[in-house]
């Protein structure tokens, strides 16, 4: 039997946790389990159905890889992403095919099962990239002395149009307020209103909401490529909205939501009011860059609020509005000579 192609931990609103495994071909299976812990037993546990090839191996293999890159993520941050994606083109590929075998015909074969499974570009590139490390590692620690090209990145589309209207953010709060979801139409505004990663608001302890002062303070003490340390002015929404949720103590955490919970029930709401918003928790961060983008910030101060290395990584927020170019036409339309 196959191992699962892609997954996805969940939890419905009634608290049950499910496991989805899809698996190559389409077919398609939900566990239920005890608890998360519960889950990624039974994840871990469906992974290791790898079917491996009767013929034997020659050369370092990918799977000769995994420990390798289990003890380089051990620790971090992203430590069961990676592995993840990583196992996911080990299956793709082969468990036991020599690394340096590995031709342009069958990474583009991989990323054409990827999208078949719905991954995004960026997520098909990140995977891309721990076939990179793999071939590093079998240089290193295989002897491998050369290794033939593969295809380059794919293009990410990552500018979209859509952002959250006023109206939108206040019909959504109210249908949750309506439905007791307190904690979740704070988030909202919240997320709304700072233009934080949803993880960086669940980080949050009461030591770094300074409210005399007004600001929050977004740390991460594992550095990354998402570190974005920074200490921000809250709005006067957000202090309104965050400040029921302080706790009693500096070292809790100000938030007790988790991103599943949160997404359910804004997708809930979103569907009762009738309005179409794909990806509505990152679309929050990408509004709240459009704002500032549109109100003519430029974009190393964009970059510096909402927590990136690279003023290039900002652009994707940033929406010109058709009247913030009437300057360009007042000059191209002055009469020459």
């Amino acid at each position: 039997m196959n191992a699962p192609s892609s997954w996805k931990i969940t939890r419905r609103a009634s608290g049950q946790w499910v496991l989805n495994l899809v698996y190559p071909g389409g077919r398609r299976r939900q566990l239920s389990c005890d608890s998360k812990k519960h889950a990624e037993q039974r994840l871990a546990e469906a992974l290791k159905t790898i079917e491996k090839p009767a013929a034997p191996c020659h050369g370092f293999t990918l799977g000769d890889t995994l420990p390798h890159l289990e003890e380089r993520y051990a620790g971090k941050v992203s430590e069961r992403t990676s592995l993840d994606y990583a196992r996911q083109v080990i299956n793709v590929l082969g468990h036991r095919t020599p690394v340096q075998e590995i031709q342009v015909k069958d990474v583009q074969r991989m990323i054409a099962h990827f999208q078949r499974n719905g991954n995004q570009a960026s997520t098909i590139n990140a995977k891309i990239s721990k076939l990179r490390l793999m071939r590093e590692i079998a240089v290193i620690h295989g002897g491998v002395q050369s290794l033939p090209p593969i295809p380059r990145n794919l293009p990410v589309h990552n500018l979209q149009d859509r952002v959250w209207s006023d109206e939108e953010m206040r019909l959504v709060c109210q249908d949750l307020l309506m439905r007791d979801k307190r904690q979740e139409a704070a988030m909202v505004v919240f997320l709304g209103e700072m233009g934080c990663r949803f993880s960086e608001a669940a980080r949050l302890k009461g030591l770094d909401v300074n409210t005399e002062k007004g600001t929050v303070r977004f740390f991460k003490p594992t550095k990354d490529n998402k570190e974005g340390n920074r200490v921000l002015r809250l709005t006067p929404r957000a202090l309104e909205a965050i400040q029921p949720y302080l706790p009693p103590m500096p070292q809790m955490r100000v938030w007790t939501l988790k991103y599943n919970q949160l997404e359910y029930q804004v997708d809930k709401a979103l569907a009762r009011c009738g309005i179409d918003m794909p990806r509505a928790i990152h679309t929050l961060r990408h509004t709240v860059g459009s704002r500032l983008g549109n109100n003519g910030e430029p974009l190393l101060k964009i970059m510096a609020w909402l927590g990136h290395h690279e003023t290039s990584t900002c652009e994707r927020y940033v929406h010109m509005c058709t009247d913030h170019l009437d300057s360009c036409y007042e000059i191209l339309s002055q009469r020459r000579g």
